[in-house]
């Protein structure tokens, strides 16, 4: 029954991500902060696709939950405890999702506001990335995917909402010096061009060097 109850408490944090529900998504957890929880809820959407195992001991939990937010895929350890009664998230793990055999694996190096990767490794929309912080602090980046003729070093704060015709489309917070993680998605990436944006609002194109898929500064 309690394993019952942490997964409907998570899936009713998701549920009030997705109908913008401030109030209610920040009610799912305890008052200690969290690394990373965002500002603007709601876009893209949650899918939950699946719970891959949950542990209770007490007032306490883990639950290993796999979704996609958009469509990027999650792979999320969520810590939780109870609270008066009340299963709330208490500290949130970012897992590595698996890269799957048939796409093609870009490794991106990111030190502070600088991305490192092989532009010409991407050929088409099949693609993951697999993201280690070589720097010396903390770190994240956003991909974005942007209209042609956008600024691709126009900033923007990462917590608001993107400018007009600018769709964020996955994000790593709170990488920390030498970890790695693996951002794939549900489905090839469609024909675009993408820019990469650190926590310090740096951007950095990363448009493929095939016409008709992305579009190369320079």
């Amino acid at each position: 029954m309690d394993q019952t109850e942490v997964r409907e408490a998570l899936l009713t944090v998701f549920l009030a991500w997705n109908r913008k529900d401030m109030e209610g998504f920040m009610a799912g957890f305890t008052g200690e902060e969290i690394s990373g929880l965002p500002e603007v809820i709601g876009e893209p959407a949650i899918a939950l696709r699946r719970v891959m195992e949950t542990e209770v001991s007490g007032d306490t939990a883990t639950i290993h939950a796999m979704y996609a937010l958009g469509t990027q895929r999650k792979s999320v350890l969520h810590s939780m405890v109870k609270e008066d009664g009340v299963w709330k998230i208490s500290n949130e793990e970012q897992l590595s999702p698996k890269i799957l055999g048939n796409t093609t694996a870009v490794d991106i190096h990111l030190h502070g506001c600088a991305f490192a990767f092989d532009s010409n490794a991407i050929t088409g929309g099949n693609v993951a990335f697999s993201v280690e912080n070589i720097g010396e602090e903390s770190s994240g980046l956003v991909l974005v995917m942007v209209p042609e003729g956008f600024d691709a070093i126009m900033a923007y704060e990462v917590s608001e909402p993107p400018p007009e015709g600018v769709q964020r489309i996955a994000f790593v917070y709170g990488l920390e010096p030498g970890e790695q993680i693996n951002v794939a998605f549900t489905k090839p990436l469609d024909p675009g061009r993408y820019v990469l944006i650190c926590s310090s609002h740096a951007a950095e194109d990363m448009a493929s060097r095939r016409t008709g898929w992305g579009t190369p500064i320079g």
